[in-house]
């Protein structure tokens, strides 16, 4: 197995991955002792969407990290977001977003 597929991410569905992620919030919500309703509270997230997301159903990005903030668990997004280190992927990306841009004073063709 690569170092990037220890626990066998790439072979597992995206339904898979959507249900483990929310089992996920469960367990995390769950041994925090933390009831639905606080949960509710402390993210902003109505109750019902939370139990329909730990019960597997497809959820926004927004949802999950309103969850993660209301368990205290945003660190969990620590390896998504962009590092300071530059990569030459990441130089190519850049480079490529400078050239679309519209040249600063100028009005863009519509």
């Amino acid at each position: 197995m690569t170092e990037g597929n220890k626990s066998g991410l790439t072979e597992k569905s995206n339904d898979e991955l959507v249900t483990a992620v929310c089992h996920a919030l469960r367990v995390l919500r769950k041994g925090l002792g933390i009831s639905q309703e606080e949960l509710s509270r402390r993210s902003g997230v109505d109750r019902v969407t939370i139990s329909r997301t730990e019960k597997g159903r497809p959820a926004s990005l927004l949802t999950v990290i309103q969850l993660l903030r209301g368990l205290n668990r945003l660190d969990l997004l620590n390896s998504l977001m962009l590092s300071d280190n530059i990569t030459p992927i990441a130089t190519v990306a850049m480079t490529t977003i400078e050239k679309s841009e519209s040249p600063k004073g100028e009005y863009p063709d519509w």
